[in-house]
């Protein structure tokens, strides 16, 4: 969970947003997460590099990091299902 409770007020800010809108409500607990990618197939090796160091310079502040893991995620009709690739 972020100290400052940055994504806590954008995931209620999106949820006022969704009431608004008569969306339905997602019903899974929040966990703050960052996507950083998303694309579909595959991509040779190498690809990714150029896209992300034309954005070195991005700056997202400063905050502490207490876990990073990286998942896989197999978007499925019925939801998307993670796997776990590094802890």
């Amino acid at each position: 969970d972020c100290p400052d409770g940055g994504l806590r007020r954008c995931r209620f800010a999106a949820e006022a947003a969704g009431r608004a809108a008569a969306c339905v409500k997602d019903t899974k607990p929040f966990r703050p997460h960052l996507t950083v990618g998303r694309f579909r197939g595959s991509a040779p090796p190498g690809y990714w590099r150029p896209h992300v160091e034309s954005r070195s310079s991005l700056s997202l502040g400063a905050f502490p990091v207490q876990a990073v893991s990286l998942f896989s995620s197999d978007l499925r009709p019925d939801g998307a299902q993670y796997t776990p690739l590094l802890d």
